[in-house]
């Protein structure tokens, strides 16, 4: 994820209520305009009726399935984005920024020290583990292998 993307999940960019009524004014504007090119007739004006009526009922069945969409995402968002959640991030955030600092007052990039830490960090959590575990004497589980079978039956093979 670089800059660019970071920034554009911070600050999305939704459509305003004058840029709606922008568009709708000159949608407006384009359709009189085409009218006074072609003469009325019955035939037209059912057409136009149609169009009138198929456009509002689709705008309210793709309103009813946004609405269901968003409320899908509210709910995961409910019970992921808790405020332990933002606590956390925010203490992440703030660590975060006092590295950066740091990393200034001694003339290096954040990019940098990551890069420097990152490994060092690894390594010691690693070696800190493994003393741990031997001293306690906790071994990982061996992880389950299913062995394949001797032979395969055609049924085997297309499922």
């Amino acid at each position: 994820m670089n800059e660019e993307d970071i920034a554009l999940l911070s600050n999305p960019k939704f459509i305003t209520a004058k840029q709606m009524l922008i568009v709708i004014f000159t949608i407006a504007v384009v359709l009189q305009s085409i009218s006074h090119f072609i003469p009325p007739s019955q035939w037209l004006n059912w057409q136009l009726l149609v169009f009138i009526t198929s456009t509002n009922l689709g705008a309210v069945f793709l309103a009813i399935q946004a609405q269901r969409s968003a409320d899908d995402i509210a709910e995961v968002q409910r019970k992921i984005f808790t405020p332990e959640f933002y606590k956390s991030m925010k203490s992440i955030s703030n660590l975060h920024g006092l590295i950066e600092d740091e990393a200034d007052r001694q003339g290096h990039s954040i990019e940098d020290e990551l890069k420097d830490m990152a490994p060092k960090i690894y390594g010691l959590t690693r070696a800190y583990l493994d003393v741990r575990a031997t001293e306690e004497g906790i071994t990982p589980p061996d992880p389950v292998v299913e062995k394949p079978p001797q032979s395969y039956e055609d049924e085997d093979l297309f499922q």
